[in-house]
């Protein structure tokens, strides 16, 4: 074993230690441990004959690693690239030597940088004993007047997965993606031969980025809609390219430089994108969850939960956790689930009446219009313009709505930082009487980044967003 070498995976023959002792050895919360294992920064480990986690004695000093490079300064996808290149980084040589590169100066920038604010603090070491109006101690100035480091340029890397129906392999090539990387992952199923060659497809299923199959060879099967198997880093069959292979492969994607930012829209897609859950039976009891949400205005009975996880190998419980970690749905610290996007169990400023018959609430002007296109039922927004008080009307009848005021509109924001949809975002997609309105919101909060919709663009996020998620044949 080399380096960080343990990051990769576990040998079952490891003596190793429960979640609980792993935490408190690395002076962790145990949900941080989950979350970490849940971005690809640490294996995921065997299991014990009694169902507990069985971590080795080296995730102590990988997690040491983490706390340190945090504490430095470094951000977890920092951490992430540094762990990739101790592995040894891409398989190819020049992708390799320019990650490498690229983060050795990146390393310099910043030795430079605290090499002379030690200075700066050593001088006022120097000359604290004369008067404050004397003393020398330059902090700012030692980083301010230096020459900014160079903007990395942002890169469009765009995935697809193109799969046939009830593709057995799809799960698994969706869940490493997601143990990987943040970005949107879009789906398409194919169902003719014809349609599969358009695409560029060569087997179910298949990762295109930007485009390009990077897994592509000339031993592919005859059928291009016929199930695809790959050979993993030891030769191996496995259904889904391995976390390394992906990241090399996203990584040598990443060639088309773009000067833009995504848009508010495109970001709050993508995450609603990542949520979507691959496996199916997490699938069922989220669709469960928010059928029942939509009759009851909250979340189904326990025991109909446990018939849906029945033969899945987990409880009920643990499916909702998963569905938790992903964002899908949010607990509350009674276990219960209290948000189940586009609805909360609790009441908000945007009541939702579906059919003319049940009353619910929903997360966000976003999610309120999402209830429609979802359940292909009528339904009527209550809302009010969070700077005036004024009520706000949509009304869709058929598929067709229409907005009371005719000028609202919707602001689009979140909140810097991340993190899930119920905190960073939701607080800020909101309707306006009309766009002088939203703009007023905005000058009062310039910390909050966005954009204002016009009822169109709204209404088509919502239906991006919300318009397939009871589908059976959903990502």
């Amino acid at each position: 074993m080399t380096g960080l070498d343990f990051v990769v995976g576990y040998g079952v023959d490891d003596v190793g230690m429960r979640t609980s002792e792993l935490a408190g050895q690395a002076g962790v919360n145990p949900e941080t441990l989950r979350y970490y294992e849940r971005r690809g920064l640490l294996g995921t480990p065997p299991r014990t004959a009694g169902g507990y986690r069985d971590y080795p004695d080296d995730a102590v000093r990988l997690l040491g690693f983490i706390k340190r490079a945090q504490q430095l300064g470094f951000t977890l996808d920092d951490v992430d690239e540094l762990l990739h290149l101790d592995r040894g980084g891409p398989e190819g040589c020049d992708a390799a030597r320019a990650l490498a590169e690229t983060r050795k100066a990146d390393l310099e920038a910043r030795i430079a940088d605290l090499g002379r604010m030690r200075d700066s603090l050593a001088d006022l070491i120097a000359t604290c004993d004369l008067p404050r109006r004397d003393r020398n101690c330059a902090l700012l100035a030692a980083i301010e007047n230096q020459p900014p480091l160079p903007a990395e340029p942002m890169m469009i890397v765009n995935l697809e997965v193109l799969h046939v129906p009830d593709c057995p392999n799809l799960a698994a090539m969706l869940t490493r993606l997601r143990q990987l990387t943040d970005l949107p992952v879009a789906t398409r199923e194919i169902t003719t031969e014809t349609d599969a060659s358009a695409a560029g497809m060569s087997g179910s299923p298949t990762l295109l980025i930007n485009g390009h199959d990077p897994f592509r060879s000339p031993n592919q099967p005859d059928s291009a809609i016929a199930c695809r198997i790959y050979r993993d880093e030891h030769g191996q069959p496995t259904p889904a390219p391995s976390t390394g292979q992906l990241r090399d492969a996203i990584a040598a994607g990443a060639t088309v430089p773009t000067a833009q930012p995504p848009t508010p829209g495109e970001m709050l897609s993508s995450c609603r994108t990542r949520t979507l859950p691959p496996d199916p039976t997490d699938r069922a009891v989220h669709q469960a969850v928010l059928r029942s949400f939509a009759t009851t205005g909250h979340a189904p009975p326990a025991a109909e939960l446990t018939i849906l996880a029945t033969g899945s190998g987990r409880t009920h419980t643990e499916i909702l956790a998963a569905l938790h970690h992903l964002d899908a749905i949010r607990l509350g610290t009674d276990g219960q689930v209290s948000v189940a996007y586009p609805f909360s169990a609790r009441p908000t400023r945007h009541r939702v009446r579906i059919n003319n018959q049940v009353d619910v609430h929903a997360m966000c002007a976003i999610d309120a219009l999402g209830v429609a296109p979802m359940l292909e039922r009528d339904t009527r927004i209550e809302s009010t313009d969070t700077t005036s008080g004024q009520p706000v009307t949509v009304t869709s009848t058929a598929g067709h709505t229409s907005w009371d005021p005719p000028e609202a509109v919707v602001f689009l924001g979140a909140a810097a930082g991340g993190g899930p949809s119920a905190d960073s975002c939701c607080d800020y997609l909101n309707f306006f009487t009309d766009e002088a309105a939203a703009k007023t919101w905005t000058d009062a909060h310039p910390h909050v980044p966005g954009q204002v919709l016009a009822q169109d663009e709204a209404e088509a996020l919502a239906r991006r967003l919300f318009g397939t998620l009871l589908h059976n044949n959903a990502p």
